[in-house]
């Protein structure tokens, strides 16, 4: 659901903005460089962009060979901005003709989702225009991850309308973004503002107000840290190492069921898929334990970008699956339990954040 397009979209903005960064991956670029057949296609191969969706989807807009590099990339975020309103106004759309439905909740998410996937866009836009690219670069992460929380409503649903099973025939595949981004803050959102301290004693009452935060899943996070007899012997601090061990934990139970499919797999086209998956776990990991030692340290907003980038890593992970039916069952649930244990350490690092 939630129209992978757009977050295929987002992503192919990424390594064209990387290449004009403060860090370019080539310094031979430059913003004045006229779009040709080649540079396009130099530009649609690089690594983490699905060039069977770029290639088409700029060679066949006549403005493309008419500009210089300045202006693709003006172009590529004109034309996530529109696919983003369309989208939206379908989210709205039906929000509207589904009263009562199981649906709407998740629908109503989704509108907010895209809202705020629009506005960093749009905010990424004024920044391309002052060529700002590595802020521009950030704007079009917070769409992505936007995009991601939007598409989570709908895992595991089989009642989802027709036109989005439309659109998940075309499977974005997404790809990891880090080796492109080393720079790039992705979490750049406003913390939330906060009166909370490390030393504060985790209660009923504050587990509940940090597990009902934008962004989490409620429902998993309450029973998932009731249920663990230390949870209300911590303070806040002790909290947050918790939730990254756990989160740590599942990586590395995740990343051991990956190897074994790449091992016993019996199904030829599984097999890739499943080698970059332990590929993506082994950079979420990766992540995950870089940012237990900012939480040590008590660098909370590294902390919190760490969490986004294991976040975004096992969407890459993810995505490989889209629009098959052969996956193993255990798959999509480890991938969204790690997702939200994700969220949670983000958002729990946002409010320590002062």
């Amino acid at each position: 659901m939630a129209y992978p397009c757009v977050k295929r979209n987002v992503f192919s903005l990424l390594p064209l903005l990387v290449l004009l960064s403060v860090t370019p991956l080539s310094s031979s670029l430059s913003p004045s460089d006229k779009i040709t057949k080649d540079l396009l296609y130099y530009l649609c191969t690089e690594p983490n962009i699905d060039s069977s969706f770029c290639i088409p989807w700029l060679t066949s807009d006549p403005t493309t060979f008419t500009l210089d590099l300045q202006g693709l990339l003006d172009l590529v975020f004109q034309k996530t901005q529109l696919l983003g309103y369309k989208s939206l106004a379908a989210m709205k759309g039906s929000v509207r003709t589904m009263p009562g439905s199981t649906l709407k909740i998740p629908f109503e998410t989704c509108v907010k989702d895209y809202e705020s996937a629009i506005k960093s866009i749009e905010e990424a836009q004024g920044f391309l225009t002052s060529k700002a690219y590595a802020l521009a670069s950030q704007g079009a992460a917070k769409a992505f991850i936007s995009i991601s929380v939007c598409e989570a409503q709908f895992e595991g649903r089989a009642d989802v309308p027709a036109y989005g099973a439309k659109k998940m025939a075309y499977p974005c595949v997404k790809r990891n973004v880090f080796s492109l981004l080393p720079l790039l803050v992705l979490l750049s959102v406003t913390p939330l503002s906060s009166s909370l301290s490390p030393s504060d004693k985790v209660t009923k009452g504050l587990l509940y107000q940090l597990c009902t935060k934008p962004n989490i899943d409620s429902y998993f996070c309450i029973p998932w840290l009731n249920s663990d007899p230390t949870t209300f012997t911590l303070d806040l601090q002790g909290l947050l190492d918790l939730v990254f061990q756990k989160t740590q934990l599942l990586g590395y139970k995740s990343l051991a069921a990956m190897k074994g499919s790449v091992r016993t797999t019996t199904d030829p086209t599984l097999k890739i898929p499943f080698e970059t998956c332990v590929k993506d776990y082994e950079v979420a990991i990766k992540a995950i334990e870089e940012a237990q030692g900012f939480v040590t340290s008590k660098a909370y907003p590294l902390a919190s970008q760490g969490a986004a980038k294991a976040f975004i890593s096992i969407s890459v992970c993810e995505a490989q699956f889209e629009g098959r039916v052969n996956v193993p069952d255990y798959v999509a649930k480890l991938n969204s339990f790690f997702k939200r244990m994700c969220n949670i350490d983000r958002v729990f690092s946002d409010v320590l954040t002062s």
